[in-house]
């Protein structure tokens, strides 16, 4: 298995991620996510090919930031002046003042805490491939690197989606730079990795709904998982089923606009609760021309851009933003 160069170069250079959330040194950052996820003879090759574009000091690397660059400010200024309002107040602006904090909480009051912690334990079992605390009649359902888990919880159905765990989830990751048309939704584009990411699964987690005779389903994950659950929501929504109040865990941009707009006319009613951690800086990614965030935001104060993507609420994920490790929802410190 081989990234593409460009896909893997786009991703090493992250011209959409402000430099100073990796100490300026996003390849670097990149450096390490991929060599800590590489564990087999295969994954090797992935390590020297991303290594090797991340240290290029070609210029046609510096013709792709101004192509990307480029690319992102046309596509901002394409946007009629009637979206204007709807892009500001879905954008995620980075918080630098601590006193914003409270206003944040207190503008997103309405979500459960204990029913947020639940599902960020369930979220974080999927990458032991268990079902987490609560969580009964629970099936597994895998396809290629991708794994999700769907059980019965607190009177209706849980999908949980696992994030970035191998190399093949790497290059989705990467490969979601690029937005592709998302089926069925006229305009709408998304990010290509996230969304064969979930098409692997989602068949699997529909037949699984319904072995278990579920109509009202909550989907949480993490990272990668939190991407697809986002994609899940409007997907089982189109399907007849009827999303409940549901939890992403650093969750990043996902799609232009169009999906935007149809994602919330497609979820209806249901709340969705996007949990930002600190300085994760995950959240702070997307396919390049996304400006525009699903769920209502839920800030909590951090302090490391190592560590933040790895614990919510207190419920550790993996050990650092590298993912090395399984901690699978034990305890963390979320100021370390």
């Amino acid at each position: 298995m081989a990234f593409s160069r460009a896909s893997i170069c786009a991703a090493a250079l992250l011209p959409i991620l402000p430099h100073r959330a990796f100490g300026g040194n996003v390849g670097s950052f990149v450096e390490d996510f991929v060599e800590d996820n590489a564990t087999s003879m295969n994954e090797s090759q992935v390590v020297s090919e991303a290594l090797e574009i991340v240290n290029s000091s070609d210029s046609w690397v510096e013709d792709l930031i101004r192509s990307i660059k480029g690319n992102a400010t046309s596509t901002t200024q394409s946007h009629n002046v009637s979206e204007a309002p709807e892009i500001l107040n879905t954008s995620d602006s980075w918080i630098e003042d601590p006193s914003q904090v409270l206003a944040l909480l207190e503008s997103s009051s309405s979500y459960h805490r204990s029913g947020a912690k639940d599902c960020a334990r369930i979220a974080a079992a999927t990458y032991c491939r268990t079902a987490g605390p609560g969580v009964s009649d629970a099936r597994i359902v895998e396809s290629g690197a991708q794994l999700a888990v769907v059980g019965r919880w607190h009177g209706h159905c849980i999908a949980a989606f696992r994030g970035t765990d191998n190399a093949e989830n790497i290059r989705e990751d990467l490969e979601s730079l690029r937005m592709v048309p998302l089926p069925g939704c006229s305009g709408c584009m998304v990010g290509e990795g996230i969304l064969r990411a979930y098409q692997s699964v989602a068949g699997g987690v529909k037949a699984a709904l319904h072995h278990l005779g579920c109509q009202r389903v909550t989907v949480t994950g993490h990272s990668l998982g939190a991407n697809m659950a986002i994609l899940a929501l409007s997907d089982l929504a189109r399907s007849g089923f009827q999303p409940q109040t549901s939890y992403t865990f650093g969750q990043s941009r996902i799609g232009n606009v169009a999906f935007h707009r149809a994602w919330k006319a497609a979820v209806g009613h249901a709340q969705v609760f996007r949990f930002v951690h600190g300085m994760d800086p995950i959240v702070r990614v997307g396919p390049v021309g996304s400006l525009t965030y699903e769920g209502t935001r839920v800030y909590l104060p951090g302090a490391s851009v190592k560590h933040d993507h790895s614990c919510y609420l207190g419920i550790g994920f993996k050990r650092d933003t590298l993912l090395r490790g399984r901690v699978c929802g034990v305890h963390c410190n979320m100021y370390p």
